[in-house]
């Protein structure tokens, strides 16, 4: 099971640096580490739809209505970092999860009374990472070290590189599930409703 000190040492020896034995410890790594941490999960959970961080939820309205352009606004609960989809209808979220919405000033803007949303939550538990999130996450780490412990912009540039190349990577990973998903719901709903012009196609 991933941990913290590991995700933290994996980043020190890609920079080069001394490993340690706690975030405690009284080095100026374990220092780094311990007050940019927090800051490159966040980095890393919102740079993709990572399926382990996913979660489903129904915001409450603000109670509050838009200037303009919208006709309801919503909270967005305070554990979501990223809102992914919104959709005015749970039994048929997937056909209409593309409807007209939008953040703003960390709310929600939709013209339905009720939606329905996925969005990335933040997630504290190193244990349940997957292995190339907590990978993505090191390098990611390892580039905000890189300048204070190594004072080397070629280490940064290339530890921005790998973290880059691990989001491209999961990316690619979750784009075949994606595909198979929309195929696999657009023959559910020709089954359902034969060949109603009236959902939203992909």
């Amino acid at each position: 099971m991933t941990e913290r000190i590991d995700i933290c040492n994996l980043a020190l020896g890609w920079i080069g640096a001394n490993t340690i034995t706690g975030l405690e410890d009284e080095t100026d790594e374990a220092r780094q580490c311990l007050n940019n941490y927090a800051l490159a999960r966040d980095a890393t959970l919102e740079a993709y739809d990572w399926s382990f961080a996913m979660t489903r939820f129904t915001p409450a309205l603000s109670g509050f209505t838009p200037d303009w352009g919208f006709s309801y606004q919503f909270s967005i609960p305070s554990n979501i970092m990223r809102v992914v989809s919104v959709g005015p209808n749970k039994e048929i979220f997937w056909e209409h999860e593309q409807d007209k919405w939008v953040v703003e000033s960390g709310f929600i803007m939709a013209d339905s009374p009720d939606i329905f949303c996925r969005g990335i939550r933040r997630v504290n538990d190193e244990g349940i990472y997957s292995a190339l999130f907590a990978h993505a996450l090191a390098a990611k780490l390892g580039t905000l070290l890189a300048l204070t412990l190594t004072q080397s912009h070629t280490i940064m540039e290339k530890m921005a590189g790998m973290y880059g190349s691990m989001v491209s990577e999961a990316k690619s990973r979750d784009g075949l599930q994606g595909r198979s998903r929309r195929i696999r719901n657009r023959s559910m709903n020709k089954a359902r409703y034969g060949n109603s012009n009236n959902l939203t196609s992909w």
